[in-house]
Order: structure tokens, then C-alpha cells, then sequence
């Protein structure tokens, strides 16, 4: 049974749901550079996020200790008592419990770009944890001939588009209105900490009218780690211990979200897409127990994951259920049939699509999860029945529109229909702060070269010193092996330069030669100075003032660096590296994880490779490591060199 989709356009255009030609309104269609342009940022983006993945996974321990806390002493961390405003604090000032007033001053205040004091931030995630640990994993959301349901995709850091959907498109007081956010509330945009205190106080003014889902980047692996991470934005907002208390919290919050929701018991709003396995059903998926922290699955570091799981999880999950979990996160649909995704998700396909939508008795699924130029998509093939709603706008700083999905009761007993309102970044209001340090490398502006070119040479930059190991092994390779016109003088041929390209950047499905004009070569040269291509890159980069070209691993790499740095110096001398894993082993001796971590070595062999792991962290061999030295050794080293010296 097919789902009545239509879309306005500032409330004045209207298609069908193929998308045919609609009236006249503030959007076009999008044009093929554009659409290529696109597809270049979205295995960008898989990149960083799979980087963020292995990234969290570098030091097991140290993630278990940091961000698990939360779990082990969840009365201390969670507590504000002792927290107090000080009298010069001139900012908003959060009252509970929460009016529709207070809110629109909220509101307002947050959209302005202003920072809540972390007081306030912190009562309002503890007050909303509280919340959704009353909640089911799977929500069922009435409609009725009276009501509508407003689903919004990710929002993604942007407290523009969030008051611009609250308060010009449907107001949350309106009694008939209920909101559904589908997750991928932080990252990137720049203003998460604002966007997640006015979601949190919507939620406690109007809690059952507005529901909260969990989407993938409500994780601490990919909230401290992908570039503009909310982990970074609320150590420039805070500072370090402010900052990393309130990102614990937020993740406690995360652990607590439910998974999905059914509206009028039609239509699935999930953030990734339906799992592929042939039995799955919704009473399945409401058995899913929640409060488990990082995510439950990554197979492709499955035996990194599996040893730390006991630590992160409140919570006995089956395999299957930590799977479905899992995909309900990261899955993508698309129009062949299922196959393997991003290294942790799968794609869907239709057949796998239609099965589950027939075997749940569900009209169509309402998703997140992938940016959509027009700000929403009807999945190819699958038709009709998966739907992508993206509510950032201009999310990759070109013409992206936002958009929401409306659903309302239909003309039939079983029937919802589905319309779309769009907007341009044009609509919205910008806040009037200007974004810290943080924010700027979650939200740069570029004014001389397109942004999404911008995107790219950031991330080539960032891997500098890998490509520059890999250049120089293959023109190594070619000088011993005689290669005709080859020699070392720093030069390789646009193949060997593919080559390093594609084993840098393994997971990004690029043709790598024809976007050599992007990144400053000679479209007709046969050869490349890799040394003069590498220095051009980053001189270009840094004259357009792009302070975002990061590590992706910033996020837990600043993090430990912040916990070994026990006095707050800057540096990380022997005793405060050795202090760190006395406290390790010490509190994994009396568990099952010490043979695990020791790894057979004794402690004689384990002192010995501890003092090789820090000759290796203290690169410039001073006696102590500061924060840069950090990042160059995690550059140099893979996650397998750590794993086996620690």
C-alpha cells in the first residue's frame, strides 16, 4: 500500500512522489557537478567516520577508563550538587521546571549562538536522562485526524535550523503537534552544546510529545573523534574538565535513547535503515535492551570490541540483538540488493526492504542518516516505502536544503500521508557570536575556493605525513627497481601517485586522477612532485585560513592526553605515562581482562615495551611528550604497533 508523499517548498511547491516537476518555489534541481561534488563529500564523510571508529579503538583501556566512568560512578559524575553560578555570569539562567516561556528564552538565547553555563547544560541532560530511562527502545506514536507528527532528520550542530523548524514551520506548543528527532544531533555544525539544551528542555516540557532517537554519532566514538566532534566544540566552549564532564553526560543521555518509533502504526522512523535479517520484527526490535554506552557492534574491529563489551554495557545483549541494534544506527539503503556497507553497516536493498515492511505490516520507513541535496529522498527502487529526511542545511556548505517530513492521517483506515517542507540555508537565521576556535573547526566558511573542494584538501593535508611515507617507499621501490625515467628527486608517475592516494585513503570509492585538478596538479601531467604537491596543498590551506584540517583521531588522542597529563602542564612526563598504567593494571588484576591485557608477557616484559612506547611518544626525546608529539606518533604507527607495545 503505497504512502501519499508530497513536499512544499516554502510552503508553496508541491511533487509527486517520484519527484516530478513542481511548482515554482526557492529550489531548482540540482546540477551534476553539484551531484558529484556530493557524492565526493559523502565518502569524505564515510572516511572520517570509519577513522573515528578505529580511532576509539586505539587504546581500549584508556576509553573504558575515560568515557566508561560515567557507568562506574555514575552517582558522582552525574551529580551537579557542588556546581554554583557565579554572581558575574551575565547568560541565561536556566528555571526549572520548565514553562513554555522559559523555553522560548531558551530558545532564542541558544539561537544567538550563546553558551549555556555548564550548570544548566548538565541539570538539563541529567533531568532528560531521567526521562528516557522510563522509555521503550521501540515507541508507538498515535495520529489521529487532529494531530500531526513532525519527523526531523539530522540536525548536526546547526541551532539555526533547529529554530528555524520551531519556530516558523510548527510550533512544539501547539497541542496537536508531536516531534520525532531522529538523531545525529551533534558533530560538525558547530553549535551541538546549544542544540542539545533546547532539545533536552523540549523534551522535559513536553515529554510525551516529543520523542528523542538514537542515531549514530550518539556514541563516543564518533562524538569525540570525527572532525568538528562535540567533544571539541565543548573543550573551546568549557574547558578540558568542564568540557569532558558534560561530553560524559551527554553520553549517558545517548546510551538511553530509544531506537525507533512506529506512527500510526504505519510508518517505521528509524536513523539507519531496517536490519537485513529475514526475521526481524518489530517486537524484536522492542526487546532490545537499552543503556549501553559505546556502539554494540563493529565488525570490522569485532576482537578489539568483544574485550572491553562487559565494561560499556550495563546491559547482556545477544549477538543478533547487538547486530539489529547496530544496524538500525548505520544502515543505508540501496537500489541492488543488500550488500556490505561502511566497513560496520550493511546497505539494503529492496527485496530486503519490501520483506521487512510486508512481515511488520508497515506502510514505509522514515529515515536520517545521509545527506540529501534537496534535503529529503525517495530511495531508488526501493518504491516508495524508504524515505530520507536530512534537516541540516547547507550541511555541506554548499546549496544543501533542509527539510522535515510531515505525516498526518490519510483518507483510508491505514493510510498516512507524508509531506515535505523544504528550506535554504538562505532562511535561516545565523547566530550572532562568532563560533570559538572549536566551532570553526566544525563550521569553516570558505570564501576563495568552493567549500567542498576546501573539505578535501583539508583531509589530504591532515594525512600529510602518511602520504608522505607512502610517497617515498614508492619512489624507493621504483629507484631500486630501475623504472625507466624514474629517480629519486621526488617524483612519481600519476599512477604510483593513485596508488599512494588510494592506500591512504582506503575506504573513499574515488577516481583519483581526475580530481588531481582539486588538489593542484596538472591535469595533463604524466608525473607528480609529490614533495611540491604536499607543500602547495598545505600552503594553499593555510592561506585560506582553515584551522579544521585535524587528526581524526583529535577527539580521544586530546582526551588522553588530557587524562595522562595528571598536573594540567601541557606535558606528559615518565611518572605521569607510568602513573597511567600502574592504575591499569591495578584495576584489571582482579578481573578475567588481566591475562587478556598482559598477553602472556610478564611484568619485566611489559616495563620494557612501556618504555619503548614512551621513547616512541617522545619524539624529540626531551624527557616529556607534549600534545603534538601525541598526534605524530599516532600518525606514524598504526592501530596494530599500539596494540602490541601497550
Amino acid at each position: 500500500m503505497s504512502v501519499d508523499l508530497r513536499k512544499t517548498i516554502g510552503m508553496k511547491c508541491s511533487t509527486d512522489i517520484y519527484g516530478n516537476a513542481c511548482e515554482s518555489g526557492k529550489t531548482g534541481t540540482i546540477s551534476r557537478a553539484s551531484q558529484v561534488s556530493h557524492g565526493m563529500i559523502e565518502a569524505l564523510e564515510e572516511e572520517e567516520e570509519r577513522a573515528a571508529v578505529e580511532a576509539s579503538c586505539l587504546l581500549p583501556y584508556f576509553l573504558e577508563q575515560v568515557m566508561g566512568e560515567v557507568h562506574r560512578h555514575s552517582d558522582t559524575l552525574l551529580s551537579v550538587d557542588g556546581i554554583e553560578v557565579a554572581p558575574e555570569y551575565q547568560g541565561y539562567h536556566l528555571k526549572l521546571p520548565m514553562t513554555p516561556q522559559h523555553f522560548d528564552e531558551l530558545v532564542e538565547y541558544c539561537a544567538q549562538g550563546e553558551v549555556l553555563h555548564y550548570l544548566y547544560l548538565l541539570q538539563l541532560l541529567e533531568a532528560t536522562t531521567t526521562l528516557l530511562q522510563q522509555e521503550k527502545t521501540l515507541i508507538e506514536v498515535e495520529l489521529n485526524a487532529d494531530t500531526r507528527v513532525v519527523v526531523v532528520g539530522d540536525i548536526h550542530g546547526r541551532i539555526q535550523d533547529l529554530h528555524y523548524i520551531i519556530t516558523q514551520l510548527h510550533s512544539p506548543h501547539d497541542p496537536q503537534t508531536r516531534y520525532v528527532f531522529d538523531g545525529d544531533f551533534v558533530d560538525r555544525g558547530g553549535w551541538s552544546s546549544q542544540v542539545m539544551g533546547v532539545l533536552c528542555a523540549l523534551k522535559l516540557l513536553y515529554p510525551d510529545r516529543v520523542l528523542l532517537l538514537r542515531g549514530n554519532h550518539e556514541d563516543p566514538s564518533i562524538c569525540s573523534s570525527v572532525p568538528g566532534a562535540y567533544l571539541q566544540e565543548l573543550f573551546a566552549q568549557y574547558d578540558t574538565i568542564t568540557g569532558g564532564k558534560v561530553h560524559a553526560v551527554s553520553c549517558a543521555l545517548f546510551s538511553w535513547l530509544p531506537l525507533a518509533a512506529v506512527v500510526g502504526e504505519r510508518v517505521l522512523v528509524l536513523h539507519g535503515c531496517v536490519p537485513v535479517e529475514e526475521d526481524c520484527t518489530l517486537d524484536f526490535i522492542a526487546r532490545i535492551p537499552r543503556g549501553w554506552y559505546a556502539a554494540p557492534l563493529m565488525p570490522v574491529l569485532k576482537s578489539t570490541m568483544r574485550r572491553i563489551q562487559s565494561h560499556w554495557h550495563r546491559v547482556e545483549m545477544t549477538d543478533t540483538q547487538a547486530s539489529v541494534a547496530h544496524q538500525i544506527l548505520w544502515n543505508d539503503p540501496v537500489p541492488a540488493k543488500s550488500m556490505p556497507g561502511r566497513s560496520y553497516s550493511q546497505r539494503v536493498g529492496p527485496a530486503c526492504t519490501s520483506q521487512f515492511v510486508q512481515r511488520n505490516g508497515l506502510q514505509c520507513v522514515l529515515r536520517a542518516h545521509q545527506n540529501q541535496r534537496n534535503g529529503y529522498d525517495i530511495s531508488e527502487g526501493h518504491e516508495g516505502q524508504v524515505v530520507t529526511i536530512f534537516s541540516a542545511s547547507a550541511y555541506t556548505k554548499l546549496t544543501d536544503l533542509g527539510a522535515i517530513a510531515v505525516l498526518t492521517k490519510g483518507q483510508g483506515a491505514e493510510s498516512v500521508h507524508m509531506c515535505y517542507t523544504q528550506w535554504s540555508a538562505n532562511d535561516v537565521r545565523t547566530p550572532m557570536k562568532s563560533l570559538s576556535g572549536g566551532q570553526k573547526a566544525a563550521s569553516v566558511q570558505q570564501e576563495k575556493i568552493p567549500p567542498e573542494v576546501q573539505m578535501f584538501q583539508e583531509r589530504v593535508v591532515a594525512r600529510k605525513e602518511m602520504l608522505l611515507e607512502e610517497f617515498q617507499r614508492l619512489e624507493t621501490a621504483s629507484y631500486r627497481f630501475g623504472v625507466r625515467g624514474m629517480s629519486r628527486t621526488g617524483w612519481l608517475s600519476i599512477d604510483q601517485w593513485t596508488v599512494a592516494m588510494q592506500k591512504v585513503f582506503p575506504r573513499m570509492e574515488i577516481h583519483w586522477p581526475s580530481l588531481g585538478a582539486v588538489l593542484g596538479l596538472d591535469p595533463a601531467a604524466k608525473v607528480v612532485n609529490y614533495q611540491e604537491f604536499l607543500q602547495k596543498l598545505e600552503e594553499g590551506i593555510s592561506r585560506q585560513g582553515v584551522i579544521s584540517g585535524l587528526y581524526a583521531s583529535l577527539g580521544p588522542m586530546q582526551g588522553l592526553f588530557h587524562f595522562l597529563d595528571e598536573n594540567n602542564d601541557g606535558m606528559v612526563s615518565r611518572d605521569e605515562f607510568d602513573n597511567f598504567w600502574t592504575t591499569m593494571r591495578k584495576d584489571l588484576q582482579s578481573t578475567h581482562e588481566y591475562e587478556a591485557f598482559m598477553g602472556g608477557n610478564n611484568e619485566q616484559t611489559l616495563e620494557r615495551d612501556l618504555d619503548k612506547l614512551f621513547n616512541i611518544l617522545d619524539i624529540d626525546g626531551d624527557g616529556v611528550v607534549t600534545l603534538d608529539e601525541l598526534f605524530k606518533a599516532c600518525r606514524k604507527f598504526r592501530h596494530r604497533d599500539w596494540m602490541h607495545l601497550a
